[in-house]
């Protein structure tokens, strides 16, 4: 499977999310309603050194958050994946 995509409303407004692997990248696509919070866990995939951007902006490098971006309010990372807290 190289890409997927679901969107459900809720109560407080619309939650999406939608991903597409290629080649070495994974592009990674949310939306949460206004005044949410939300864990995104993206996942490293065997891959070293990875690199999370926002709109071309870097975001999170070598374990740590390296830029800001309005919205994002921590980063961290484990073995398995980068995990953003968003809201």
């Amino acid at each position: 499977m190289t890409w997927a995509r679901a969107r459900i409303k809720t109560v407080r407004g619309t939650v999406a999310s939608s991903w597409r692997l290629r080649d070495d990248s994974l592009s990674v696509d949310v939306e949460i309603p206004v005044n949410s919070r939300a864990t995104i866990r993206i996942p490293m995939m065997g891959w070293p050194n990875v690199t999370v951007c926002e709109r071309g902006a870097v975001l999170f490098r070598n374990g740590e958050i390296a830029g800001t971006v309005t919205g994002v309010l921590d980063a961290s990372e484990n073995a398995e994946h980068v995990e953003l807290r968003v809201g």
